[in-house]
This record gives structure tokens, sequence and C-alpha cells, in this order.
């Protein structure tokens, strides 16, 4: 018997219930409800209710479940080294992404103004549009470009060939290169990107 009337079920538990009482076809080749009560009091990890908590053995009952969110790293340990210090970095990785994310909101704000792209500050949709992500480009003149410069990123270089004065003789090679005319990056960027 794994039912303690006392303690409160998962949420799957529950919606486990409400299908299996709902549709006769659910759980028809099994007891739902038994099944439920031996994941959740044998094979889920539950601790003690005296305190200090203690991870308890399967199936003792007076135990609860460890807490998704709020288990102390000192619980943790139960399970071994490895794991309390997996979740501790995990918490702490939490943390700095979460921090790094409000402090970046400003700048988010102002990739997504027209202030930053004033050319066609919508051509880059959804989540783009707060990214440094800049839509005002221009071929400008690169007398001294060569392709070996751009060989990294040769979409940014284009050519053409010009004649001077309608003489097909004098033909020249000329190089254009891919300006970006958005705002140049500032300071408080610098700061947040590094």
């Amino acid at each position: 018997d794994y039912d303690d009337n006392d303690q409160p079920h998962l949420w799957g538990h529950s919606i486990a219930n409400f299908l299996d009482r709902s549709f006769p076809w659910y759980g028809r080749n099994g007891n739902i409800n038994l099944a439920w009560l031996y994941y959740e009091r044998i094979t889920l990890p539950r601790r003690t209710l005296a305190v200090p908590h203690i991870k308890a053995k399967p199936g003792t009952r007076n135990t609860r479940l460890y807490p998704a969110w709020c288990t102390p790293q000192r619980e943790l340990s139960d399970f071994g080294t490895g794991i309390a210090v997996y979740f501790e970095t995990l918490r702490a990785c939490a943390l700095i992404l979460f921090v790094a994310g409000v402090l970046y909101l400003p700048s988010f704000a102002y990739y997504r103004s027209a202030e930053y792209n004033h050319h066609s500050p919508y051509a880059a949709s959804g989540l783009l549009r707060g990214s440094l992500i800049c839509t005002d480009q221009t071929w400008v003149p690169c007398p001294t470009c060569t392709q070996e410069d751009w060989e990294d990123d040769p979409g940014r270089l284009a050519y053409a060939f010009l004649s001077s004065g309608g003489d097909s003789d004098n033909i020249i090679l000329m190089m254009f290169a891919r300006k970006n005319s958005c705002a140049p990056l500032r300071w408080r960027e610098g700061i947040n990107h590094m």
C-alpha cells in the first residue's frame, strides 16, 4: 500500500487521474492511480519530514518529494558530490545569465529603435530587431581593395568593368565594398559585450 492520503500528488498524477475518469479507454490495461503512486512513493527520491531532512529509503512512510526549485545544497549532496556540484553550477550560471540579460536590456531597446537603424528600422523581423544587425548598407568605391582582402567575407566585395569615354580598349576594373551606414558602436555596447 503506497497511498498516504495526506500527501500531495504530482500534477501529472492528477492529470492522469482526470483522464482515467473522463475517458474509458485511458488506463484500461492497468490501474493508473496505483502506477502513479508507485512512481511517486518508490521511484522518485524522497526525504524525511524530520529536520534535518535526509534521503529516505524507497517505500518509507511520512516522507515528501524533494522540492524541484528550492532544495538546499546540503540536501543535494545526498545524491552524491557530482550531483550537488552540477546543480550548484547550474544555479550560478542561471544567476549570471539573468544578470547579463538585465544589463543587456538597454542595448536591446536601442537596437530595436529607429535611432540605431534609421534607414529601415523594421527590415529585420522578430528577435533580430533587437540585435546588432544593420540593414542600412551601401556599395562604395574601394580602389585599393583586392580579392585577398575579402577572402573571409566575399559577399562584401563586388567589382565592375568601366570604360572611359566609350573606348573599349580602355577598360578598368573598379572594386566596390559594402559599407554599413548604421550608428557606430558606443562605449556601452563594448562594456555589455565583455
